[in-house]
């Protein structure tokens, strides 16, 4: 339990880092957001968002750590520029709510 508490974020955290937000796009198991992020310079970056109990609650748990691997892995290859158009992975948190609506936007806003 304590190393879950160590990664998890508050609403003041997000929105002091990425004071802008606007829903781009969800799929099976997330949702992605463009975000302004002020602490790496004032870049916009991406944020995935995924539904932990949601996900648990359909018996695809396991999904959860496949699709971090596969993302760490993939964030490496970016890195050492060997494959320059994946994604770098920054970070890994949790937060017990998701971004609200009216902040962030939303496939039906």
């Amino acid at each position: 339990e304590t190393s879950n508490r160590s990664t998890e974020r508050d609403w003041t955290f997000l929105m002091n880092q990425f004071p802008w937000a606007t829903y781009i796009s969800d799929g099976a198991f997330k949702k992605v957001y463009k975000v302004f992020n002020v602490m790496h310079g004032g870049t916009y970056e991406a944020i995935s968002v995924m539904d932990i109990d949601a996900i648990s609650s359909m018996g695809n748990l396991n999904l959860i750590g496949s699709e971090l691997a596969i993302s760490i892995m993939l964030s490496c290859l970016a890195r050492r520029n060997i494959c320059p158009n994946f994604v770098l992975t920054r970070a890994v948190f949790t937060c017990e709510h998701e971004p609200p609506a009216d902040l962030w936007g939303s496939r039906d806003a």
